[in-house]
């Protein structure tokens, strides 16, 4: 187990200096994999999300991932344009009803909730008593 261990540990370092020097020679599964090493929402997770959407801008989760981001930081506007590319999954749903409760559309962001709730999220129960709470 310590040889594997380790063995990952020497792939993620390597894979961390790719990125550092050249990051288009990543995948994006192997960017998503080395964000996910760094605590969500600090800058190199952040640098890491958004260079993955730069450099794959069609691909959906990196959209999503883009568009969860920028809600973060209350960029509504820079959301959603990423949420435009983002597919239709239940997450792009609450990240809508997310972005609709921080622009003030309380009634949009309560049913796009509801929607996301209803097909799984449990997140979305979670911004429902926020919403509440405001609304």
């Amino acid at each position: 187990k310590q040889e594997n261990y380790t063995k990952i540990h020497d792939y993620i370092f390597v894979t961390k200096q790719v990125f550092q020097s050249n990051p288009k020679n990543l995948s994006i599964e192997e960017m998503f994999r080395i964000a996910r090493t760094y605590p969500a929402g600090s800058p190199e997770y952040n640098k890491i999300f958004m260079t993955a959407v730069l450099l794959n801008p069609e691909h959906p989760v990196a959209n999503l991932n883009a568009a969860c981001i920028l809600l973060s930081q209350g960029d509504t506007k820079g959301a959603s344009l990423y949420l435009d590319k983002a597919g239709e999954t239940p997450e792009k749903t609450l990240l809508q009803g997310i972005m609709q409760m921080l622009n003030g559309n309380y009634t949009e962001a309560e049913n796009l909730l509801r929607k996301a709730e209803e097909a799984g999220l449990p997140q979305a129960g979670e911004n429902l008593k926020i919403l509440h709470e405001i609304y």
